[in-house]
């Protein structure tokens, strides 16, 4: 029945932009098999409808068959990216041909080509157009960059984030950008961002990978919070601030390897005097783990000395 509802609704939708496509000079026509076809490419819909019923758009802005509402909205969608009810990748209403994996999600990757890819298969799709085929939503900021969340893509095991989007950087992951995401197994940040926002991937208890870029500056309070899967992280020079409880509750956490050592202090909220931590401690992922995990979980650490921006080196010596 979904089927039949769905032949239905896209043959009304032909029927209606029939005159937008004529008058655009696209040739619409009922072709020898019975089906609509636009500039000579079968749409694989019937002219005619499995019964022939009769679709319109009611008052309320719903389609109706044969008179009944059938409270579907005839607006389209804001939804990027979908599974349509053939098992489909949709990309802005457009069925890509590509099988969703099923229950257990999808890999999007980017490929050689610039092209995103659905578990191998290239989509056509430029990273960096309108349409971000893993379901991704972005958030211009004031200095003219993006801060990314999950949107859709919460559903996918692995997201690579791009390094732009619409020509512009994505330097950030937005505050609570992912969280809750349970489905998300790895994510790969870009070089160029620099901040990962408060509670961003909060609640992602399957994350177990997590490719952290050189260039990374910020990681907010409770960032990776309840990531009981999440076994070791890598953190870059540049990075120069984790906020309290970044990584709380994160039982599987046994390894933390800081680039940079040495520069490092806590302190117990914002109005207290930072004490310094051993970079000899640091040295271990084993002794950092469980100072970010337990003893100093919920404590700010900073780099005091380091400069906006910097790496955090000219604290090295502190």
């Amino acid at each position: 029945m979904k089927s039949k509802l769905r032949i239905l609704l896209m043959t009304a939708l032909c029927l209606v932009c029939l005159f937008a496509f004529t008058a655009c000079g696209s040739g619409v026509e009922i072709g020898a098999n019975g089906n609509w076809f636009v500039d000579g490419k079968d749409t694989g819909v019937s002219a005619a409808g499995e019964d022939g019923s009769r679709v319109e758009i009611g008052p309320n802005g719903h389609w109706y068959i044969d008179g009944e509402d059938t409270g579907v909205s005839a607006a389209p969608s804001d939804e990027p990216v979908s599974i349509g009810q053939n098992g489909n990748w949709f990309v802005g209403g457009e069925d890509t041909g590509i099988a969703a994996a099923g229950e257990d999600g999808s890999v999007v990757t980017v490929g050689p080509d610039g092209h995103w890819y659905i578990d191998g298969v290239d989509t056509g799709f430029a990273v960096g157009s309108d349409l971000d085929p893993q379901g991704l939503e972005y958030c211009p900021l004031e200095d003219g960059t993006y801060a990314v969340a999950v949107g859709s893509a919460r559903f996918l095991r692995s997201v690579e984030i791009p390094a732009r989007f619409n020509g512009r950087e994505v330097s950030a992951v937005l505050a609570d950008g992912f969280a809750g995401a349970a489905s998300l197994e790895s994510v790969v940040l870009p070089e160029g961002l620099t901040r990962i926002g408060e509670g961003a991937f909060r609640g992602c208890t399957s994350l177990r990978q997590v490719a952290v870029p050189s260039t990374l500056e910020e990681i907010g309070a409770s960032a990776f919070e309840g990531c009981a899967a999440l076994g070791e992280i890598s953190l870059p020079a540049s990075l120069a601030s984790v906020g309290p409880g970044a990584f709380a509750s994160c039982a599987g956490l046994t390894r933390v390897l800081f680039e940079q050592t040495e520069g490092w202090a806590v302190a117990e909220d914002e109005q207290s005097e930072p004490v310094p931590v051993s970079g000899t401690d640091l040295a271990s992922g084993l002794i950092a783990a469980e100072m970010l995990t337990n003893t100093r979980c919920h404590c700010f650490w900073s780099k005091p000395d380091a400069a906006p921006g910097g790496s955090g080196e000219e604290g090295a010596d502190g």
